[in-house]
């Protein structure tokens, strides 16, 4: 044997006694084992002259014994060169693992067979991660698959790659035909175009206006109809960007919101035609009776003080019964909903303004881009409500100089706006009450998108951006 060859195979003894998470052995052309590592004993459990004894045919387990295996894989490995399988290997203990065998024939100059090497690496525990993984996998299929929700998975290009079988009932496309679409097939424009856009912009910036806050969105199914929807976005990552978004069919909900809110006004609508009709006429009655007896009195006033001071007093009764009744008159009219005609909105907040500026001093005007008006009358009318709303929030709360009503184009889609340069909301307290919680009903029954914020440099702004689909613009 020459020293290269010494050295060589030193060299080899030398690694693989470093080898501990590798069981390394050879054999003769018989099978029987002539060296062993530590990695071997450790693996399997037999010293270096326990080892001596065994063959391969004893790793393997009795059934695979009997199948004749050991003899057939060495002679694969003969023939071959080198064969590698996965199977299930006999510990000393009797303890059985699952591992992966590399079996490499070993040849001299004359290419005459000389053993084999083995080279074995316990995969139990990677079966048992791999196991746990799959079963995860499964759960969280499950979860999936048996969730009332729609959950869609998308990447950072906003390319679909989960669908569940919700989101198949909700929106009318089978998983397999809108994995590898665009999320936006599922949002009516310009939901659509813009929402590519804001996935960068999110990406870039890390401005969120809807990841991890969620909201009310309009939705699209296959055959084109729009529903209301409840939208929550979680990011995650998997070695990129990832968002899984929740959505709710909230269209039911809709409904019954709209129920009650015409239930409401059928109701504000009743008593403010009972205050017009019973408790105003009751109130001019009783000024022409007031009226009436001050102008009796008056003949009888001179010379006598005493009937001057109850005529003034009279006179005081009509005033006050006057101002009742003016009063009851404006609460009368804000208890009956006023019906909007569909392409009278613009007519309708014109007025609204005038009667502001007139009534309480304030600078009221209203502006709109041309050709904009409303198709719908429900939606006219939400529209007109909203303002008188804000406009009256602004009255009691702000103590503008100035209120501005605007309905203009922004972004591909209409906005309401109501601006005053009052004192403003606090940033730093959510804006709440009554009359902005029915704000919000009525835009979400429109298909439109309700946002309070501190006004530039200061005041309010209530905004309602309604999508084109519940608009149309006169050419």
């Amino acid at each position: 044997m020459s020293a290269s060859s010494i050295n060589f195979e030193q060299h080899l003894q030398l690694f693989s006694e470093c080898v501990m998470d590798h069981a390394f052995y050879t054999l003769n052309t018989e099978g029987r084992v002539t060296t062993w590592n530590r990695g071997a004993q450790r693996l399997f459990g037999y010293t270096g002259a326990e080892a001596n004894a065994l063959t391969f045919a004893s790793f393997y387990v009795l059934e695979a014994r009997e199948r004749q295996e050991p003899e057939r894989d060495l002679q694969a490995a003969a023939a071959c060169g080198q064969v590698e399988f996965e199977g299930r290997q006999i510990r000393n203990d009797g303890a059985v693992i699952d591992a992966y065998v590399v079996l490499t024939a070993l040849r001299d100059n004359q290419q005459q067979l000389t053993g084999f090497a083995v080279v074995c690496r316990d995969l139990t525990q990677h079966q048992r991660a791999l196991l746990q993984l799959q079963d995860q996998q499964r759960r969280l299929r499950s979860v999936l698959e048996t969730a009332v929700d729609a959950i869609v998975i998308i990447d950072e290009r906003g390319v679909i790659q989960s669908f569940n079988r919700a989101g198949e009932r909700m929106f009318g496309y089978r998983a397999e035909e809108i994995i590898g679409l665009n999320v936006n097939i599922l949002m009516p424009q310009p939901f659509a175009a813009e929402h590519t856009g804001y996935i960068q912009r999110y990406l870039r910036s890390g401005e969120a206006r809807i990841i991890g806050v969620g909201r009310e969105v309009q939705a699209r199914r296959r055959d084109g109809s729009v529903f209301a929807a409840d939208l929550a976005v979680s990011q995650f990552y998997d070695g990129k960007p990832m968002f899984t978004g929740i959505l709710r069919d909230i269209s039911d909900r809709k409904r019954m919101e709209a129920e009650v809110l015409q239930i409401a006004e059928a109701e504000q609508r009743r008593i403010g035609q009972e205050l017009h009709d019973d408790a105003q006429q009751q109130l001019a009655g009783l000024t022409m009776i007031a009226r009436h007896a001050a102008d009796s009195l008056t003949p009888y006033v001179e010379g006598q003080p005493d009937l001057g001071t109850v005529r003034t007093r009279f006179e005081r009764v009509v005033q006050g019964l006057k101002d009742a009744n003016r009063s009851l008159r404006t609460l009368a009219r804000g208890l009956v909903p006023i019906q909007i005609d569909a392409h009278g909105l613009i007519d309708a907040l014109t007025q609204l303004a005038a009667q502001i500026s007139d009534q309480h001093g304030v600078a009221c005007r209203f502006v709109a881009d041309e050709g904009i008006d409303v198709h719908d009358n429900g939606a006219a009318t939400h529209l007109y409500r909203m303002t008188q709303e804000a406009v009256n929030n602004a009255l009691k709360h702000a103590a503008p100089s100035t209120i501005v009503i605007r309905i203009q184009r922004n972004d591909g889609m209409v906005c309401l706006e109501i601006e005053d340069d009052g004192r403003g909301i606090d940033a730093a307290r959510p804006v709440a009450g009554r009359g902005l919680q029915i704000m919000a009903y009525r835009a979400g029954l429109i298909g439109g998108i309700l946002t309070v914020r501190r006004g530039t440099p200061g005041g309010t702004l209530v905004s309602c951006a309604l999508s084109r689909l519940n608009l149309t613009e006169s050419t």
